[in-house]
């Protein structure tokens, strides 16, 4: 009997999970014709209230200035780079105060604490190289992941290069075993400390609404822990969730994914929505037959997703490959530029001040990676 289940369990599997690659929401061919029938079976047989929707459609918006404005996303691209760099400057630009870990009445007998220390302006596990800062604007609570690279901050590094190199590799690591369906600790350490956060006797003092952000690896952290814990994250140019992580996050939190998570991606972007010629064009095949024909789950990222339009080509270099994944706030910006519906905005000191920071990164005046 506990073979049939089995059996039972994988089909049910197989022809309604849905399968979502940068973002798009796709059941099977099969699944997504399962649901209709189901749908309107339920809607003309019983009287329930349930709209019929096409369950291939794609869940890509086109990013505009209203976007922009609504979502914040500005203050988390640059709330991004100011964990990457432990840059306050960043955070000061958009009215953000930095959280001092100190301050948290945290429980020292939970063994997450063992490997994490409360830096100056953030938690950092320096041996995994996982690193959170936590900031408070207006009415809200932001919990911040970095990204690859980012502990780089938080060692010296003419004394601590091996660490450095080492914890790169970890990181890589971490990524590449995501996307090929295992479930790295990187990842569970993160809900595990952030869990540990949101229950601390400090947190009475703090906004009740928490948000989550991220970039790269970060976004993925956080899109990660929100959907584990049903909070709400914005992340930009996110590395997909593997299978092996999407199996740790109940299936009712991927279903309505949308409720949770927002991705902001640059077009082209070669994580999340890779185009190089070729490369690009097999990677979207064969997710296609893997998802829409075998039900078989890909990585994928989980919510809403709007596109940042910038010049992109099939046949960019490494370098440009690098620049449209690092700069998405500076994509963000020059969208925001291009819409006339946005003038009030823009002339606002604190998008002067956002714009600012951008140019002078892009002239290296600053030296920091993600923005």
């Amino acid at each position: 009997m506990g073979y049939i289940n089995s059996i039972l369990n994988l089909t049910s599997d197989v022809v309604s999970f849905p399968i979502r690659y940068i973002g798009s929401k796709r059941y099977t061919y099969l699944g997504g014709a399962c649901k209709i029938v189901s749908d309107l079976f339920k809607k003309y047989a019983f009287s329930k209230d349930i709209k019929i929707e096409n369950p291939w459609s794609n869940n890509v918006s086109k990013l505009t200035s209203s976007d922009v404005i609504k979502g914040d996303f500005l203050v988390f691209g640059c709330l991004n780079a100011a964990v990457h760099k432990s840059d306050n400057t960043w955070s000061e630009a958009v009215n953000a105060s930095v959280l001092n870990p100190n301050s948290f009445d945290l429980d020292g007998s939970d063994p997450i604490l063992d490997f994490v220390e409360m830096r100056e302006n953030c938690f950092f596990n320096p041996t995994m190289g996982l690193k959170i800062m936590m900031f408070e604007r207006n009415d809200q609570l932001i919990i911040s992941f970095g990204g690859m690279g980012s502990h780089s901050s938080e060692l010296n590094l003419n004394e601590e290069s091996g660490l450095d190199n080492e914890l790169d590799r970890m990181a890589i690591k971490t990524g590449v075993g995501n996307l090929l369906g295992i479930t790295p600790d990187f990842y569970e350490s993160a809900n595990q400390l952030v869990s540990l956060l949101l229950n601390s006797k400090f947190r009475k003092n703090l906004p009740k609404e928490v948000h989550l952000t991220g970039q790269c690896l970060g976004g993925s952290l956080a899109s990660y822990v929100a959907l584990k814990q049903g909070l709400s994250a914005t992340c930009l140019n996110t590395l997909p969730l593997g299978a092996g992580l999407q199996n740790n996050i109940p299936k009712e939190r991927l279903l309505n994914a949308d409720k949770f998570v927002t991705h902001v991606i640059s077009r082209g972007d070669l994580l999340a929505d890779c185009n190089i010629f070729f490369v690009g064009f097999v990677v979207k095949i064969i997710d296609f037959v893997c998802s829409r024909i075998f039900g078989i789950k890909t990585p994928g990222n989980f919510g809403k997703v709007f596109k940042v339009q910038n010049e992109t080509s099939k046949f960019y270099t490494p370098k440009k490959l690098i620049q449209v994944h690092q700069l998405v706030l500076g994509s963000m910006i020059e969208q925001t530029l291009k819409d006339e519906a946005s003038d009030d905005f823009i002339s606002s000191p604190e998008f002067k001040k956002i714009q600012d920071r951008v140019e002078r990164y892009k002239n290296k005046e600053i030296v920091n990676l993600e923005v």
